[in-house]
């Protein structure tokens, strides 16, 4: 799936991008979701530029609030755990 708005230098447009995909999610099944959600974290883990951590982060928080409660709470744990990985390598 194509994400090449979330690493644009303009912040409006990966706002955009990060709105239209946790939107876009809840309107998917939840393997969608799982696997959007599994993308997005390989790609902040995997990454080390600052402005495409910062677009796939933005698209994760967007697709973890628009979908909500049960449909993300399988993915918690691993949500998280990055966010505990990138900060203890002072990513973030």
């Amino acid at each position: 799936m194509p994400q090449v708005p979330l690493i644009l230098s303009d912040p409006l447009q990966r706002v955009a991008a990060a709105e239209a995909m946790g939107r876009l999610a809840t309107a998917m099944g939840a393997g969608f979701v799982a696997s959007l959600i599994k993308s997005l974290l390989e790609t902040v883990l995997n990454n080390n530029d600052s402005s495409t951590r910062a677009g796939y982060i933005l698209a994760l928080g967007c697709v973890l609030r628009h979908v909500g409660g049960t449909g993300v709470s399988a993915h918690l744990q691993s949500t998280v755990g990055t966010a505990r990985r990138l900060r203890e390598l002072g990513s973030i």
